[in-house]
């Protein structure tokens, strides 16, 4: 039925390289198989794949007509991630708190990787108000910990893609 957006996270499950695919490698030619079918028979639909490994994708399925564009999403800016900080501490009892620096220490961390933090501080304020018995806020201090303490996962994914890159055709 168009209109249609239809979004399929980790493509790379579905649309494997058929080398690597083993005995899934039918799936891949059924899939196949349906987009092309979709896009001959359905005006206004659009199909959108996301991935953290495009390297992994069968050629097949970036083909004109299939999944022909390619967009990097890179890592979220510093305003995007003092909104992120924002989102994640929302509802969460805490002292006044400097955004603009939580996103300056963030520098490279996803949104799941601010999500993180924050719950690893949180946890810190448990661990806190359990030993006391007294209640307590989540401070500035706990967070800086927590963002020290977390390695940012997009570095790994930085790497690989660049080695991807470079040595590809």
């Amino acid at each position: 039925k168009s209109p249609t957006i239809i979004f399929i996270d980790e493509i790379d499950a579905l649309c494997i390289k058929r080398s690597d695919a083993g005995h899934t490698a039918s799936l891949v030619n059924t899939l196949l198989t349906e987009i092309d079918g979709a896009t001959s028979r359905n005006d206004d639909v659009l199909v959108i794949g996301a991935t953290n490994t495009p390297w992994r994708i069968d050629s097949a399925f970036r083909r004109p007509g299939r999944f022909d564009h390619v967009l990097f999403v890179p890592p979220p800016d510093a305003v995007a991630r003092e909104s992120i900080f924002q989102l994640a501490l929302d509802g969460i009892p805490q002292e006044s708190i400097n955004l603009t620096k939580l996103a300056k220490l963030s520098d490279e961390f996803s949104g799941a990787d601010i999500a993180a933090a924050v719950q690893a501080a949180s946890e810190m304020v448990i661990t806190q108000i359990m030993k006391t018995g007294k209640e307590g806020k989540l401070t500035e201090k706990q967070l800086v910990a927590a963002v020290k303490k977390h390695r940012a996962t997009t570095l790994e994914w930085l790497g690989q893609a660049s080695n991807y890159a470079s040595y590809s055709n």
